[in-house]
């Protein structure tokens, strides 16, 4: 190869790796693989939506309301043994009676309003917690395919160096065999030698950005992604059930 064709071959490379690079984005893999939630997201855009939603989820089911199914189903089975005691109780007894009946039918309504009120307040938690649930699963194959970009970028990052040593040792041979006084054997192999060092310092870097065992990596953060999304199935099912208590307390017939 000329010293005219090695520089070209040089900068072609060279505008690669820049093209490469702006295509590709980078993913510290590793450092992300030793954090958890939120936190261990490697995408910034979908880390700072997973906290905005962490946070929205978290303010949004603090606001539920308590909807006492069971206190009243409890009241309502005291009202109608109430109601049924009011049709054979002697008149000394009656108003006793009918101020129990108006003080549980009071109670009824504060709890039937409660449950009313409930209702959209549930349904907010359980889609907050439905979001929040999703984002985990949703990036299990975007960090997948950023992994896989990742290794063959590095695999031809090694391709790379790989060729530019190759060269290099031709270029020495070629300056060892050269007679005396000729320089460009020598320029060509000190540019070679430059393409080495350049390429070296890019696998380098692409390491430190990247980490080197990027699919050992990768598999620890899709397994911080699935126990995310099943830290959430739970608490999910909780939110169905307190949503379907509030539905029934706020059609409570007495």
């Amino acid at each position: 190869m000329t010293r005219r064709g090695l520089i070209g071959w040089i900068v072609l490379t060279s505008l690669l790796l820049v093209v490469g690079s702006a295509v590709a984005k980078e993913y510290n893999f590793e450092t992300h693989a030793r954090k958890e939630g939120c936190a261990s997201i490697v995408f910034p855009d979908r880390r700072s939506d997973c906290m905005s939603r962490q946070k929205a989820k978290n303010e949004t089911c603090k606001k539920r309301l308590t909807c006492d199914l069971d206190k009243a189903t409890r009241l309502i089975r005291d009202l109608k043994d109430k109601k049924s005691k009011l049709k054979s109780a002697n008149d000394a007894d009656k108003d006793a009676i009918k101020r129990k009946i108006k003080e549980l039918k009071d109670q009824l309504d504060v709890l039937k309003a409660t449950g009313s009120r409930g209702v959209p307040l549930a349904e907010k938690c359980v889609q907050a917690r439905s979001k929040m649930k999703s984002m985990f699963k949703r990036t299990i194959p975007l960090t997948k395919d950023a992994g896989s970009n990742a290794k063959r970028k590095r695999s031809k990052l090694l391709d790379q160096l790989k060729d530019a040593k190759k060269k290099a040792e031709e270029a020495k041979r070629e300056k060892d065999k050269a007679e005396k006084g000729d320089d460009g054997p020598k320029r060509k192999w000190e540019d070679a030698q430059k393409e080495v060092r350049r390429l070296e310092k890019e696998l380098e870097r692409f390491n430190k950005a990247n980490g080197k065992d990027i699919q050992r990596n990768v598999d620890r953060l899709i397994r911080h992604y699935e126990e995310g999304h099943k830290r959430h199935e739970k608490p999910e099912r909780d939110d169905q059930t307190h949503l379907q208590k509030c539905k029934s307390l706020s059609r409570i017939s007495y």
